[in-house]
């Protein structure tokens, strides 16, 4: 057997040889096609369906009407008005529930110059912001349920 300069026999020169490589990108090529296989079934990982957006549900025990309001990134929107002594629930735009988006929430009465502000509120989709809007306004609260 007639050896190369490097001492090996002419087929072990080329070092880990092409089977050996052709082998690697095989199984490169078969481990992306099986990562992207639900995709190519026509339907996302994680479902069909958008999520449903974050609920925010009113308890007014307020004798005026109040002005519900959302404050995110420092802006102010209309979402609705509740009556006196009436529950309501509203939908937040989805524009201001994101994972990365905090907002405030606000109940201003009808005729009266008080009003609450909430703390930062962080919540998701499916989730419901409870907002208890007291008879006293500085006694209103709300929780995440």
């Amino acid at each position: 057997m007639s050896k190369t300069n490097s001492g090996r026999a002419p087929a072990e020169a080329k070092g880990w040889g092409r089977p050996a490589l052709r082998g690697l990108f095989l199984l490169a090529f078969l481990v992306g096609g099986l990562g992207c296989w639900p995709f190519a079934q026509g339907e996302a990982p994680w479902g069909d369906e958008d999520p449903p957006p974050l609920q925010l549900h009113v308890q007014n025990h307020h004798f005026h009407d109040v002005v519900i309001y959302v404050h995110p990134d420092g802006q102010r929107k209309r979402l609705g008005a509740v009556g006196g002594f009436e529950n309501q629930t509203l939908s937040l735009p989805p524009d201001v529930v994101s994972a990365v988006r905090s907002f405030r929430i606000s109940a201003n009465p009808i005729g009266s110059r008080a009003s609450y502000t909430s703390e930062e509120i962080s919540g998701g989709p499916g989730q419901t912001v409870v907002l208890t809007v007291a008879g006293t306004l500085q006694m209103s609260h709300w929780h995440i349920r």
